[in-house]
C-alpha cells in the first residue's frame, strides 16, 4: 500500500479540520472533567487522530487545480474582511444575539471552571465549544483581549470553510465564491403571492408560519454565520469533510467523522444531527467492506467512548419538553399544511435540483449524494424545537450547503446547449440575492456595537441566564444550567 501524499491539500485540510473542531472537546475534557477520566480520554482521542492521520493510506486520486497560493490568499483575505464587516472582534455593530454569545465569553472567562451560577443554584451547561478556547486564553492574558481572540478563532474556521470550497470547486472559485456567499431563500416567491393574493394566509415576510410552528430557510454563508456561527461553521466543515469522503472514500473516514462530529457535537448537536443522513449514506455504501474490516467500527466506538463525558455533560441540560414549541407539524391544525410544505419544499431547495438533476445527467455520484441532501431538507423540518425552530434552521445547514455548492458551481461553469436556462436561473438567483445585499448594506457604513465581552450586559452585571430571563421566559434560562444530582456532575464533574 502506498503512502498518502502528504504534499495533497486535502490531507493537510482534513487534519487541521479535525484539530479545529475536536480541540474544545479536549481542553473541556482537561479542565471541567475529573482528571482521572479526563486525561484517559483525551489520552485515547489523540492516539486514535494519531493513528488516523500517520498510517500508510492509498494516494488521494486527484489534486485539486483551484488551490493555489493565490487563490487561498484571497480566501484568507476576504474571510477576515467578511467577518470585520459583520462586527467580529467588536469593530462593528452587531446583531442582538451577539448579548448572549458575548455573555457567555465573560461567564466562561470571569468564572472558575466548572461555571456555577448561585443565582440559579446550578452549574453552566450548555455547548460551549465556539467559546471554550477564547475562553481559556482570555483568562491568562485579560478579558480585554477576548475580543481579538474571538476573532481569530472564528477567523479560523471561515478561512477553513472557504478551502473546503476550494477544494471542491475545481474551476473559477472566485465566482463560486460570490454566488456562495450572495446565495438566498426563495423569497420571492412568498412576496409574490402577498402581492397577489393579499388574504393568504400564514406567509410572513420571508418565511412561512403555520399557526406558531415557523418554517424560516437562512442562506448559511450570510445570515445563519453571522447570527450563529456556533452551528453553522461546525455544520459546513461536516458537510464539505463528508463530501471529500464521498468523493475520495478511504478506509479511515468512519473514525475519522467519529472524531470530528464528536467535535461538532458540543459545538452544536444540530450540525451533528444534520449530517447523520449522510453519515448513514456513506455507511450503507461501506458497511460491508468494515464488516470484513471491523477494526474502523471500534475505532468509531472509541472516540465515542472518548467522549463520552462531553455528550453526558450535553444531555444533562435543565431544559425540559414545551408543547408549545416542541411539535410535529402534524400537531399545528392547519389543515392546509401540506400545501404551504411543499411551497416552502419546492421553492427552496427542488428547484436546485432540477437543473442540477437535467443538465449534470452523467455525474451519478453526484446525483445520489444531493438525493440524500434533497430527502434530508424534506424531512428535517416536519418537527418543531424551539420557539424559532432553531431544529429547522440549523439542522438543514448541512443538506442546504451542500445544494448551494453545487447550484453555485453549476450557475458559474455550465456551458451546455441549453444556456439560456442557466441565465433564467442566474436571474432567479440574483432577485433572491438581493436579500443578502440588503442585510450586507445594514452594516456599512461601520457603527460602534453595544454589546462587549467585557460588558456584554448594559446593565452590567447580568450572566447568560439572566438575558434569558429577560429577553425571553424563566424557562428559557434552562437551557444554561445543569440538572441537579445529574449523571456528570456525579460522576464526571471536576470539584470545584
Amino acid at each position: 500500500m502506498m503512502l498518502a501524499d502528504r504534499r495533497n491539500p486535502i490531507t493537510y485540510l482534513l487534519v487541521t479540520t479535525v484539530f479545529y473542531m475536536l480541540s474544545p472537546a479536549l481542553l473541556f475534557l482537561l479542565t471541567w472533567v475529573r482528571s482521572a477520566i479526563g486525561i484517559p480520554c483525551v489520552i485515547l482521542l489523540c492516539s486514535l487522530a494519531v493513528y488516523i492521520f500517520t498510517r500508510p493510506q492509498p494516494l488521494l486520486t486527484s489534486y485539486p487545480p483551484s488551490w493555489t497560493p493565490r487563490n487561498v490568499f484571497i480566501a484568507a483575505s476576504l474571510s477576515l474582511v467578511y467577518l470585520l464587516l459583520f462586527g467580529f472582534g467588536e469593530f462593528n455593530w452587531q446583531l442582538f444575539d451577539y448579548q448572549f454569545h458575548n455573555a457567555k465569553y465573560h461567564d466562561l472567562i470571569v468564572n472558575p471552571w466548572p461555571v456555577y451560577y448561585t443565582k440559579y443554584n446550578a452549574f453552566m451547561c450548555y455547548y460551549n465549544a465556539y467559546y471554550l478556547p477564547v475562553a481559556f486564553i482570555s483568562k491568562w492574558i485579560g478579558i480585554e483581549y477576548a475580543r481579538y481572540l474571538a476573532l481569530i478563532w472564528t477567523w479560523v474556521g471561515v478561512f477553513l470553510i472557504s478551502c473546503w470550497v476550494l477544494c471542491l470547486s475545481p474551476k473559477r472559485p472566485g465566482w463560486v465564491f460570490l454566488v456562495l456567499f450572495l446565495f438566498s431563500d426563495s423569497w420571492i416567491f412568498i412576496r409574490l403571492l402577498r402581492d397577489f393574493i393579499p388574504a393568504l394566509p400564514y406567509l410572513r415576510p420571508n418565511y412561512i408560519d403555520f399557526g406558531k410552528f415557523p418554517v424560516i430557510i437562512m442562506s448559511p454563508f450570510s445570515d445563519h454565520l453571522v447570527w450563529a456561527p456556533q452551528h453553522t461553521i461546525p455544520a459546513l466543515l461536516a458537510a464539505f469533510s463528508l463530501t471529500s469522503f464521498y468523493q475520495q472514500r478511504q478506509d479511515e473516514w468512519l473514525p475519522t467523522m467519529a472524531l470530528l462530529l464528536g467535535g461538532a457535537l458540543f459545538w452544536g448537536p444540530f450540525a451533528g444531527i444534520g449530517s447523520i443522513p449522510f453519515v448513514l449514506y456513506l455507511l450503507w455504501l461501506d458497511l460491508w467492506r468494515f464488516l470484513k474490516k471491523p477494526l474502523y467500527l471500534l475505532y468509531s466506538f472509541l472516540a465515542g467512548l472518548g467522549l463520552l463525558p462531553l455528550i453526558t455533560y450535553l444531555t444533562s441540560t435543565q431544559i425540559t419538553s414545551d408543547p408549545s414549541v416542541n411539535m410535529f407539524i402534524t400537531q399545528t391544525g392547519v389543515a392546509a399544511w401540506p400545501l404551504y410544505y411543499l411551497l416552502y419544499i419546492l421553492t427552496n431547495f427542488v428547484i436546485w435540483y432540477i437543473p442540477l438533476r437535467l443538465f449534470m445527467p452523467n455525474d451519478s455520484q453526484l446525483q445520489n449524494w444531493l438525493i440524500v441532501a434533497i430527502v434530508t431538507l424534506c424531512l428535517l423540518p416536519l418537527y418543531r424545537l424551539g420557539i424559532m425552530n432553531d431544529w429547522q434552521m440549523r439542522t438543514n445547514i448541512p443538506a442546504y450547503a451542500i445544494i448551494i455548492l453545487f447550484a453555485s458551481q453549476w450557475l458559474v461553469n455550465y456551458r451546455g446547449s441549453k444556456n439560456w436556462v442557466r441565465w433564467g436561473f442566474i436571474v432567479f438567483w440574483a432577485v433572491n440575492s438581493l436579500s443578502v445585499l440588503k442585510f450586507v448594506a445594514s452594516y456599512i457604513p461601520p457603527r460602534p456595537t453595544t454589546t462587549f465581552i467585557t460588558q456584554p450586559s448594559e446593565l452590567g452585571d447580568e450572566n447568560t441566564p439572566d438575558l434569558a430571563v429577560r429577553h425571553y421566559n424563566p424557562a428559557t434560562a434552562q437551557q444554561y444550567l445543569l440538572r441537579p444530582n445529574s449523571s456528570f456532575e456525579k460522576y464526571f464533574m471536576r470539584p470545584r
